[in-house]
């Protein structure tokens, strides 16, 4: 299970107006349809959210569909923030648990900058940040993208790089 959001979506209704946020809405929502696969299910749940329902393997290529694309409303660039949980079969038992481990997750993504996503699993503490930068790191000529696969330390939800 995968929620995505976007950004800071509050500048773009407020920078660009309302026109400009929900044709970004829409265009988000288009192509995540077009790329999802299989029995994937893509859902927009309201405001700027959206929840993805798929096998284990099919949210990273979605995901990576999602950070790839430069995306924009009204001239303002805006970021997707991915946010996946993998659970096995009949481990969640409803939706009030989903969103219970979403929730961490979704706060990991989206206190790192620029285009991240973090991935978690049921039962398991911590999760990996896939993609994305710390919020301490220093942006211009030294900084890097995100890292690679990469743990983070302590329980689930734990914000990035606390132990």
């Amino acid at each position: 299970m995968s929620w995505l959001d976007v950004d800071h979506f509050n500048q773009v209704n407020d920078g660009a107006g309302f026109t400009a946020g929900h044709e970004l809405i829409r265009a988000v929502g288009r192509a995540r349809q077009f790329a999802a696969s299989g029995d994937m299910r893509v859902g927009h749940i309201g405001g700027d959210d959206f929840l993805v329902l798929s096998d284990p393997e099919s949210p990273a290529p979605l995901a990576a569909s999602a950070l790839d694309a430069p995306w924009s409303a009204g001239g303002l660039p805006v970021t997707p923030s991915p946010a996946t949980v993998l659970c096995m079969p009949a481990r969640m038992t409803d939706h009030r648990e989903a969103a219970a481990c979403l929730e961490p997750l979704k706060k990991a993504a989206k206190a790192l900058r620029r285009a991240s996503r973090v991935l978690g699993h049921t039962g398991l503490p911590g999760y990996e940040i896939r993609r994305g930068m710390s919020p301490v790191a220093a942006e211009g000529p030294g900084s890097r993208p995100g890292p690679g696969p990469e743990s983070a330390g302590g329980p689930l939800g734990a914000e990035p790089g606390t132990p």
